[in-house]
């Protein structure tokens, strides 16, 4: 169940920085379209500008967008590592009980417990 959650957490992650370098090429096709407008205006004289300056605009929003996914796009995270945590636990401890270790001693996990409460293990709370 965790890990599914923790999965779930990731893809969304992911998916809204795919989003976002989706946006950055559909904004940087129309700022190419602006340019070459503009660049196919400018041998007529001033009427050059206005679809300079919005083609400009343009290829510096795409250009943010692109750096922000970029950056979300690598911070995203999809491996479930609290669940691979809890796995690597109760692993341990099931490795502790049938090796016969685990006979008056606290186990792994109580450790682990122990230690994120700040007490002893086996000790009432």
């Amino acid at each position: 169940m965790l890990a599914r959650q923790e999965m779930t957490e990731g893809l969304a992650k992911t998916a809204m920085a795919s989003s976002l370098l989706v946006a950055a090429g559909v904004l940087g096709l129309y700022a190419f379209g602006f340019l070459l407008g503009s660049a196919s205006g400018a041998v007529g004289g001033p009427a050059w500008r206005g679809p300079l300056i919005v083609g400009g605009g343009l290829a510096i929003l795409a250009g943010i967008l692109a750096l922000v996914g970029r950056s979300r796009l690598k911070k995203s995270k999809v491996a479930p590592a609290k669940a691979r945590e809890e796995l690597r636990l109760t692993a341990t401890e099931l490795r502790e009980e049938i090796s016969g270790r685990n006979r008056g001693r606290n186990s792994s996990r109580d450790r682990a417990d122990a230690q994120a409460h700040g007490g002893q293990a086996g000790q009432a709370h």
